[in-house]
């Protein structure tokens, strides 16, 4: 297991993109700094210009940052999303969440769909913490629930 802690991290130096290897199986983990995917409550008082815009911005930092991956051509993929927050969300939000960051891994071909057919959702995972990021795990060749024990996160202390 391999965990991180935020207060060490200097964003300026961290790899956006880091991909692991636990015996058999590939971990893609990609750290998004200071940032955190709209809440169902931001989706519903925003604009929809501003949504979009949320969607550009995870859209165009896992672009730029995690070229590395490759796209999922079929196949399904485990992914878990951890956040690293001040609060607490319940799990209604925490699954909106979510949802643009799905919609941005999709449309970067890093997954085929969010549904069951083609995603291992392990679900989001949140953290308190000071500063916030968001972190997602993708992997093809690990189950969800063996993602979720194995907790993989980025280590940059």
């Amino acid at each position: 297991m391999v965990n991180v802690n935020l207060q060490d991290i200097a964003w300026s130096n961290t790899e956006y993109c880091v991909m692991y290897k636990i015996s058999e199986f590939t971990v893609y983990c990609i750290v998004i700094p200071d940032r955190l995917p709209p809440s169902f409550n931001d989706l519903i008082n925003k604009s929809l210009e501003w949504q979009k815009n949320q969607r550009r911005f995870f859209q165009f930092f896992i672009s730029q940052h995690c070229k590395a991956i490759p796209t999922s051509l079929l196949a399904k993929r485990s992914v878990r999303i951890d956040l690293f927050k001040t609060g607490s969300d319940d799990a209604p939000n925490l699954d909106a969440r979510s949802k643009v960051l799905l919609d941005s891994m999709k449309q970067l071909a890093l997954i085929t769909d969010d549904n069951a057919k083609y995603l291992d959702w392990a679900r989001v995972w949140q953290k308190k913490s000071r500063p916030t990021a968001t972190v997602i795990s993708i992997s093809e060749n690990m189950s969800a629930e063996l993602l979720t024990a194995c907790h993989v996160l980025p280590e940059h202390a």
